[in-house]
């Protein structure tokens, strides 16, 4: 009896840890449940990083594709560089040679300045001795014209010494033409035939032409005129006669034709020409406009 109460004990004590072990059972069946569920759950997950592997993968490839792309452009870029550099240097060359060419050119430069400021200082001197040459020329125009009225009282004296004087050996006064440092002798002091006294002033001159000169920086006009005329002047002006009226006699010639020397080269310039005689000066001819050759 004791043992059999002994055993029911232990028989109980065993049913008291079924029943814990049960329940311990169904906590671990439970645990398991949770952990299955996990387990589906980190599936899943696994699934989604499989999955976001494959588009890393994807893209890995992608941009190693993309890597040797760049690489190659960076090859390409690598020579354009290089090509670039030895282009620099030849450029870096050439700038070194025009900078040498340009210092010489600067020298050149300040020579040309130097020899510049020496033909400024000689066209000064230049233009002070043309305007001296200018006054001086006036000087000489003022005492033409003084020699040439002159000249026409000695001709008109010479036709009235000429009436008045007899056919009989008598002596006359003689007469000179004076005309440019020169003495032309009408008589020798006896009487000879009287000329016929232009009765009339004769016409202009006409037919006004240049010629080539035979000379530099000069102009060479020729023209027609009456055989009465013993002088022609000579005019000339600088600028347009029809804008700025500015005649000045060059000469006074018994020819018909005349070189006006040391004129300015390629410079156009104004010519007239007058006729006269015993009776007077005649009009102007045409104005003749020719360039200094």
């Amino acid at each position: 009896m004791k043992m059999a109460d002994m055993y029911k004990s232990a028989a109980v004590c065993y049913m008291s840890g079924a029943n814990m072990y049960m329940k311990t059972a169904d906590m671990y069946k439970s645990a398991a449940v949770c952990y299955m569920s996990a387990a589906n759950m980190y599936m899943k997950t696994a699934d989604m990083y499989k999955s976001a592997a494959v588009c890393y993968m994807s893209a890995a490839n992608m941009y190693m594709k993309m890597a040797d792309m760049y690489k190659s452009a960076a090859v390409c870029y690598m020579s354009a560089a290089n090509m670039y550099m030895k282009t620099a240097d030849m450029y870096k060359s050439a700038a070194v040679c025009y900078m040498s060419a340009a210092n010489m050119y600067m020298k050149m430069a300040d020579m040309y300045k130097s020899a510049a400021v020496c033909y400024m200082s000689a066209a000064n001197m230049y233009m002070k001795m043309a305007d001296m040459y200018k006054s001086a020329a006036v000087c000489y125009m003022s005492a033409a014209n003084m020699y040439m009225k002159m000249i026409c009282r000695l001709l008109k004296r010479q036709i009235c010494q000429s009436k008045s004087a007899k056919m009989t050996h008598q002596p006359v006064r003689p007469c000179f033409n004076t005309h440019v440092g020169t003495v032309v002798i009408i008589n020798g002091g006896y009487e000879v035939r009287a000329e016929r006294k232009p009765s009339h002033i004769p016409a202009a001159p006409a037919k006004l032409e240049a010629l080539t000169p035979d000379v530099t920086n000069a102009v060479k006009i020729e023209w027609k005129g009456e055989q009465s005329v013993r002088l022609y002047q000579v005019q000339m002006s600088i600028t347009d006669p029809a804008v700025t009226p500015a005649w000045t006699m060059v000469t006074l010639t018994s020819k018909r034709q005349h070189t006006v020397p040391d004129l300015e080269p390629y410079r156009m310039y104004w010519f007239r020409i007058i006729a006269v005689n015993t009776a007077g000066e005649s009009l102007p001819s045409d104005v003749l406009m020719a360039r200094a050759a």
